[in-house]
């Protein structure tokens, strides 16, 4: 039968915890004690991945695998735990990965003291850069939250990151949105103003999908029509054009027929003044 808890221990682990005990060898029950076992089962419920599987290991094995264990095989093991934790730590931010690069670099005690509270400056430092970067790409209402937020604590500056930029920027959206109806100083033409009116009346998510991509898709089709529109006006003007010329040859014709009429008739209407 195979036993398993909650916590995804399976196995003849399993037994110890459902149990609610500890099954000991019996061959090996009074050179074990209970309270080893037992602090070792804590350690596998409450360390890191390293811990968990030393610990399971110790417990599922011999009375030395177990005395191994407590005498260099947990520090060990949190030592790995503590390294990865410190890895995971340093992928946060530049002041983050600069302080745990120094602790990895030191001793286990360095690395320990890093992952316990060692980060925590060097996290500010990183929280203060992120909100000077959320500030410089931001719109009105944004800058102005990011500043108070800089101006304020470091608990003021993780609720900006937090909450505070995304409210920020839902108010920044929709003034910008706004901007693009017909008659706004961002207007290109009727699709824009269409879409716009839709993202307005939409979500948030709907209004952020306008404002990074949606915007320019109907600016595209608002191009498109005006450049259609521009041909049509351009044939129109050159239509217009050429039905002048084309009156303007006509009419030079004409004077050239009337002039033609006159030369003729010019030697006899000569001689007729000649004559008298």
């Amino acid at each position: 039968m195979r036993w398993r808890t909650g916590s995804g221990i399976h196995g003849p682990l399993a037994v110890l915890l459902v149990i609610g005990g500890l099954s000991l060898p019996a061959t090996a029950a009074a050179a074990d004690p209970v309270a080893d076992r037992s602090q070792i089962l804590q350690q596998l419920l409450t360390g890191g991945p390293s811990v968990a599987r030393a610990a399971e290991v110790a417990l599922l094995g011999s009375d030395a695998e177990v005395a191994a264990y407590l005498a260099d095989g947990h520090a060990r093991a949190e030592e790995q735990d503590n390294r990865e934790r410190a890895q995971a730590l340093a992928s946060t931010g530049p002041a983050v990965r600069a302080a745990a690069d120094r602790a990895l670099a030191g001793t286990p005690a360095d690395v320990r003291a890093f992952v316990t509270s060692g980060w925590e400056t060097a996290w500010a430092t990183d929280e203060r850069l992120r909100v000077v970067q959320t500030m410089a790409v931001g719109g009105t209402t944004t800058r102005a939250t990011a500043q108070q937020a800089l101006n304020g604590t470091s608990q003021q500056q993780a609720e900006f990151l937090a909450v505070g930029r995304y409210e920020s920027r839902r108010v920044d959206d929709r003034l910008l949105a706004a901007k693009m109806l017909t008659g706004g100083s961002l207007g290109s033409g009727p699709n824009l103003n269409t879409a716009a009116q839709q993202a307005l009346a939409g979500t948030p998510e709907d209004l952020r999908e306008f404002i990074a991509t949606g915007q320019f898709l109907a600016r595209a089709r608002d191009q498109e029509l005006t450049s259609v529109s521009r041909l049509s006006d351009l044939a129109k003007e050159a239509g217009a054009t050429a039905a002048l010329e084309t009156q303007a040859a006509k009419d030079a014709a004409d004077r050239a027929l009337r002039a033609a009429e006159l030369a003729k008739k010019a030697p006899a209407r000569a001689a007729a003044e000649t004559a008298a």
